[in-house]
């Protein structure tokens, strides 16, 4: 879909529920006041040691997730599916899941960028009953509850510096779906609503500027390996596995 396309649908969603579309975040997103209201609300929850969840429910993620698919996963995507190995990896995976895929752009893109000849099934993943979430079943993408089905490939876009404990919520998933292909695009060490200063592992406190290294060491010793690819940044990173 092109920039007209994308911006009717998503004003189209707002108005069938009831929701004013916000100029100012739609073309200001990085500077406007409700990024910057919001982002002090979650820093002082930090600091009050009581992380504030309620900054998820506001309307502005649907702009907020709407720009990072456009500076970002989009980018994430198309460099993916350039590289003969990694095109090849991901569409060796019959099943993929888009983890926290925001308004649902990234998962449709990765549907398109798939090899038709393939039987790769696509799924989104998201929080039940969002405006996101309803945001995806709007645009038709197939969305999955996780339990324990065994999925191929899970990916990770500007996903894991949202949860306080990365290391055990991916060793969960590792343990429970069977993946043999982890996709990432971490940034742990930035400075946004929803991003931790410090992160919990083990009974331990770390700082986001070290968790990265623990992170990846951690995946490797679930048996994977990083695969090379040379994308600027580390941006996307990819772990395919080796052993079990």
């Amino acid at each position: 879909m092109n920039k007209k396309e994308v911006l009717k649908q998503f004003q189209d969603f707002l108005k069938e529920n009831n929701l004013d579309f916000n100029e100012e975040l739609f073309n200001n997103f990085e500077t406007s006041i409700d990024n910057k209201s919001l982002t002090e609300k979650w820093y002082q929850s930090l600091e009050d040691k009581k992380p504030d969840y309620s900054v998820y429910d506001d309307e502005f993620f649907l702009y907020a997730s709407l720009d990072c698919y456009k500076k970002y996963s989009s980018k994430y995507i198309k460099t993916l599916f350039k590289h003969p190995v990694s095109n090849k990896l991901i569409n060796d995976c019959l099943t993929i899941v888009d983890m926290g895929n925001g308004l649902g752009y990234s998962t449709k893109l990765i549907k398109e960028c798939l090899n038709p000849a393939e039987d790769n099934v696509v799924y989104g993943n998201n929080i039940e009953h969002s405006l996101q979430y309803k945001y995806n079943e709007y645009i038709g993408n197939s969305m999955i509850k996780l339990s324990n089905q065994q999925i191929d490939c899970f990916i990770f876009f500007d996903f894991m510096e949202h949860i306080e404990n990365p290391i055990e919520y991916i060793d969960n998933l590792i343990c429970i779906h069977q993946p043999k292909l982890l996709i990432f695009a971490n940034s742990f060490n930035t400075h946004c609503i929803g991003h931790f200063n410090e992160y919990k592992h083990n009974n331990q406190i770390i700082d986001q500027k070290k968790i990265s290294r623990i992170f990846n060491k951690a995946i490797r010793d679930k048996g994977f390996e990083k695969v090379e690819c040379s994308f600027w940044n580390n941006r996307p990173m990819i772990f395919k596995l080796i052993c079990r």
